[in-house]
């Protein structure tokens, strides 16, 4: 149920959210993603749950629990097992294609580091749009040559991005809060983001770096970073100075706020029209 959460916080889509200029145009994504995952993730499961317990003509089972180093292996050996191998050519089209939206990540964090991070720090003058087309550049291969790297501890690069799941379901918390909670803090937002750091890496690393799965109180990963997450968030935010009174307005405008920004952006559209 956690993992889901994942999915409003992957780059390439929460960048795209901060496009809209009206709030009600990306609220029935935000809200219906996380739900659609879940409902193309439980099938999976019940599939697992039966590949499982079903049995073979001859009595034995369609997939031997023991015999699989992980529960991910259910479908491949199904696949094999039940299929042609035109059904495992499919199969494998579908997983490429899957994998495919990496590239849409790569660039939007490419995007983040140079618009967000070094224009900020350094300014618009001094970073032109040349610099900042090869300093973009050079994050994307640097972004690939991590996962890579990363990739070949936790076995392969399909391993590495259900942890990524797990680490970006983290940052759902501090996403909630700074949305609907006005007495956050940048000292809790900093912190959060460091301890879901901290706490994926350890489990991580306990997992042997990916290539065994570990559960922590019974739990996936996913439940328990997102706990450390939202503890963290809390408590720092609360002993920390809370924000300014005209810095929660301008996050949390007053309703007529809100529906006098409706009204200037109808009438825009209107005399744009006309």
């Amino acid at each position: 149920m956690f993992v889901p959460l994942s999915v409003g916080m992957f780059p390439h889509l929460f960048q795209h959210w901060m496009t809209a200029k009206d709030v009600k145009t990306f609220r029935p994504v935000v809200i219906l993603h996380p739900l659609f995952i879940m409902l193309v993730w439980a099938p999976c499961i019940l599939l697992g749950i039966w590949a499982a317990t079903a049995v073979m003509p001859d009595g034995s089972l369609v997939v031997d629990p023991r015999a699989m180093k992980s529960p991910n292996d259910v479908l491949g050996i199904l696949v094999n097992r039940l299929t042609p191998p035109v059904v495992a050519g499919l199969l494998g089209v579908g997983i490429v294609s899957a994998t495919m939206s990496l590239d849409s990540q790569f660039l939007a964090l490419s995007s983040m580091f140079t618009h967000d991070i070094l224009v900020r720090i350094f300014g618009e003058q001094r970073i032109g749009d040349r610099q900042r087309i090869v300093l973009g550049r050079a994050m994307v291969v640097a972004i690939v040559v991590a996962a890579y790297v990363l990739s070949r501890f936790a076995g392969s690069i399909y391993t590495l991005g259900v942890w990524c799941f797990s680490g970006f379901a983290g940052m759902f918390p501090l996403v909630f809060a700074a949305l609907y909670w006005k007495r956050v803090t940048s000292k809790g937002a900093i912190a959060s983001l460091l301890a879901t750091a901290a706490a994926w890496l350890c489990l991580f690393a306990d997992s042997n770096w990916g290539k065994t799965e570990k559960l922590f109180l019974g739990m996936l990963p996913a439940a328990s970073i997102i706990f450390v997450s939202a503890a963290t968030l809390v408590v720092v935010s609360l002993l920390t100075k809370p924000p300014a009174q005209e810095v929660i307005e301008r996050f949390f405008p007053t309703k007529k706020e809100e529906e006098d920004e409706t009204g200037r952006h109808a009438t825009g559209r209107h005399v744009f029209a006309g």
